[in-house]
């Protein structure tokens, strides 16, 4: 049973103003009787022993039933908890917080505000003739990134585990690019947390394009660099619309990636919008940016595109982009190299620089026997994901920190 993940979709259209999403932070846990056996998948615990880490640590303990269940009644309703935060997500008013925040178990009460998911899909009809059928293209695409050299020494990613966060994942199991990664058997396993169910491949294709950076290939021509990677998959978004929720759901996400043996996530996502101020870009404030950095502390590196917004309103780098320890991945162009204009800027707010590094952010893909060209940091992310897996085989013992700086 999943620790009271009560996913009540009737609540998520409420239309009553003063309700809010609130995270709820406890105390304290229960530190004794935790198996770490029965909780981590077998790749996790192997992950931990090469890096050098514990089994287990504080975080990773479940958040005290006995705090959730003294709770419940004083609010509308839970979503889910987090073990990371030592909290539960709940839906409620300003009124009942403030009854609640009274208990001694609760440490603090977090407001949660609003998201929005980077997505891009713009398609350019126009493009060189002798580039159509010519799947040379994708050989191209990646020895801008060196490929040739993991190519030549069959470097292709085996043995580390990717998880990818993303808004849905359409057809990857028969797709030409991605279905090999399902006949050889290097998919483990997949959720949809919006959904609170097995992933079903469907939904919007944004992330079966990123997928495909990260590890497709069409007949002898890799499409990602890492072509055999053990995959992870899970749904954390709500198609183009904004939701809410998305962040605490991407944390969660995060928590199971971590939980299932990931070494890598890939997040072609960010989160920013009115609920957000560039005051908070300093890579400690947000709960995804601070799940972010745990994560490399724990031993998982996230990936994450730095943005689309360079010529918006926002213009700077998006969430969880602005941490310290994920790797943000700006988008460049095919022609000079040089920064395209809606890849988002940096610094960060204490002048980290930001992005880390870039890639490609206009790329081909081939879609119904088509080639389309694609804009995005959503695409520039993959194809540094593919790259850091390859890096990760030669050097495995690599903890996240080093491997970013080795990047």
């Amino acid at each position: 049973m999943r620790n009271f993940l009560l996913i009540l979709f009737t609540c998520l259209g409420f239309s009553s103003i003063s309700q809010n999403r609130y995270l709820v932070v406890f105390t304290d846990k229960i530190e004794t009787n935790f198996d770490a056996v029965s909780y981590f998948d077998t790749a996790a615990l192997k992950s931990f022993k090469m890096q050098g880490l514990p089994a287990y640590d504080w975080y990773d303990l479940p958040v005290n039933s006995s705090y959730i269940e003294a709770l419940s009644p004083f609010v509308d309703s839970l979503r889910f908890d987090l073990r990371w935060f030592n909290g539960v997500v709940v839906y409620g008013t300003a009124d009942q917080m403030d009854v609640i925040k009274e208990f001694s178990f609760i440490k603090e009460i977090i407001t949660l505000g609003n998201s929005g998911v980077i997505l891009s899909n713009k398609k350019e009809k126009d493009f060189d003739a002798d580039l159509k059928n010519d799947f040379k293209v994708f050989d191209w695409q990646l020895e801008t990134m060196g490929g040739s050299y993991f190519k030549k020494r069959n470097i292709d990613g085996t043995g580390i585990r990717v998880c990818v966060l993303d808004v849905g994942f359409p057809d990857v199991d028969t797709d030409p690019i991605t279905r090999h990664l399902f006949n050889n058997g290097n998919y483990i396993e997949g959720y949809d947390f919006i959904r609170d169910k097995p992933l079903r491949f469907k939904g919007f294709k944004h992330g079966k394009q990123v997928l495909s950076f990260i590890a497709g290939k069409i007949d002898t021509h890799r499409v990602g660099l890492a072509t055999n990677i053990e995959l992870l998959l899970a749904r954390t978004e709500w198609m183009l619309t904004e939701k809410p929720y998305e962040e605490e759901v991407w944390v969660k996400a995060l928590e199971w990636a971590h939980k299932k043996g990931a070494r890598l996530v890939n997040s072609s996502l960010g989160y920013s919008g009115k609920s957000h101020s560039h005051e908070e870009l300093d890579g400690k404030t947000t709960l995804t940016s601070r799940a972010g950095n745990l994560a490399a502390k724990k031993g998982m590196l996230v990936i994450n595109s730095a943005g689309n917004e360079g010529i918006d309103e926002w213009k700077r780098i998006a969430f969880p982009a602005d941490a310290d320890s994920v790797l943000a991945v700006g988008g460049i162009s095919e022609y000079d190299g040089i920064k395209l204009d809606f890849s988002s800027f940096g610094p960060s707010k204490d002048l980290r620089i930001k992005p880390n590094v870039c890639a490609l952010g206009r790329v081909y893909i081939l879609n119904k026997n088509e080639f389309e060209i694609i804009d995005g940091t959503s695409f520039s992310a993959p194809l540094i994901t593919g790259f850091a897996a390859c890096v990760l085989q030669l050097n495995p013992t690599l903890k996240p920190f080093d491997l970013l700086d080795t990047l």
